[in-house]
């Protein structure tokens, strides 16, 4: 196996080598040789150190050396987080009605579908097979509403639906009927259950940033301590530049932004945008092109928030250390969902967030 993934990784290398060396007007070698001492000593995958701006030559090594990778985090990660725990904040099904049960708020749960078998309704009734399902989201929702996998990641196979008659439209202006999105659902290859749910909307503080309805989240990182405190070890704000579905970073590859956020008080520090060509990223105090100021914007509701994953995170023990996605809603934060395993694009802060969680 060792042997098999050795070629593929001098091939990774030479492309990533020489990706940099053109980005950065610099040797392949020298690119090389920086790539495979961020692997050694961080555990960085070589197109991950490219993609974070790591093989930029101007970046001073002590900076550079305060980044984390996400194996390194993964690992750590592990030692705070059962892998058995797991399905309880992996699969959505499981989290929203656990969540239910202890009394945390989370968008209404309508549905959970599952073409290949029954699904279920809040009504109480069951969800069997294409014609259930169109009675299901003719009877059964509102107008507007979210279904998205209920083993889903970085925003995929999220569709936001409107339904005016037996007709519903998707975010991007796509219509099909209850029907045909059954046989969507039913052909997906990497999805077999799904949550159907309330469709949320911005606090007007946050609608303020961005001319799109889509959902803007909070994720905060809690830790608990050896003695049941909990600490906000991090905290940034997903702004939706791009619009869309979803307010999904996914490296900067989604046009979305991120603004990091003060623990401390909840007060917006900076945006980060992926740089013009896709490697490395830049930070900004407004918003490009629209002169909005999110540097010192305080998120409303904020001593709430904090509270609320504060709770969260005992009531999921034994999983130390989760991010929590939020929404600041007009009618107060709403937790959408909760990552077991997760990987902080914080930068240089990255290397301290890793020694608090060694010494949790």
């Amino acid at each position: 196996m060792r042997g098999a993934a050795l070629p593929r990784q001098a091939a990774q290398l030479l492309a990533v080598s020489l990706a940099a060396a053109r980005a950065y007007r610099t040797s392949p070698v020298q690119a090389a040789r920086r790539a495979r001492a961020l692997r050694r000593a961080q555990h960085y995958d070589y197109r991950e150190a490219l993609g974070e701006g790591l093989l930029d030559p101007r970046m001073p090594e002590d900076q550079r050396a305060l980044h984390g990778s996400r194996h390194a985090t993964l690992l750590l990660q592990r030692t705070l987080n059962s892998e058995s725990f797991a399905p309880i904040a992996g699969e959505k099904a499981v989290f929203y009605r656990y969540c239910e049960a202890v009394g945390l708020p989370t968008p209404r749960l309508f549905g959970i579908v599952d073409p290949a078998a029954s699904g279920w309704s809040h009504t109480g009734l069951p969800v069997v097979g294409a014609e259930g399902f169109a009675r299901f989201v003719r009877e059964d929702l509102p107008d507007a509403w979210v279904i998205k996998p209920s083993a889903g990641y970085h925003g995929r196979g999220v569709r936001v639906l409107r339904r005016r008659g037996d007709v519903l439209t998707d975010s991007g202006g796509r219509t099909l009927t209850p029907a045909a999105l059954h046989a969507e659902l039913a052909a997906d290859r990497e999805f077999g259950a799904w949550v159907v749910q309330e469709l949320l909307g911005n606090h007007p503080d946050l609608a303020r940033l961005i001319d799109a309805p889509t959902l803007q989240t909070l994720r905060l990182v809690t830790l608990v301590d050896r003695a049941g405190g909990v600490d906000l070890l991090y905290g940034v704000l997903r702004i939706a530049v791009a619009g869309g579905a979803t307010d999904n970073f996914l490296a900067g590859e989604s046009g979305n932004g991120l603004a990091n956020v003060s623990t401390a008080d909840g007060t917006l520090e900076w945006v980060r945008l992926a740089r013009p060509g896709g490697l490395g990223f830049v930070r900004a105090q407004e918003l490009p092109g629209s002169g909005i100021r999110v540097a010192g914007m305080q998120l409303p509701d904020w001593e709430e928030t904090a509270s609320l994953v504060r709770r969260a995170a005992l009531l999921f023990l034994p999983a130390r250390a989760l991010g929590w996605d939020v929404a600041l809603t007009p009618d107060g934060p709403v937790i959408v969902e909760a990552n077991m395993f997760w990987w902080p694009r914080s930068g240089p802060e990255q290397g301290a967030l890793a020694e608090r969680m060694r010494s949790a």
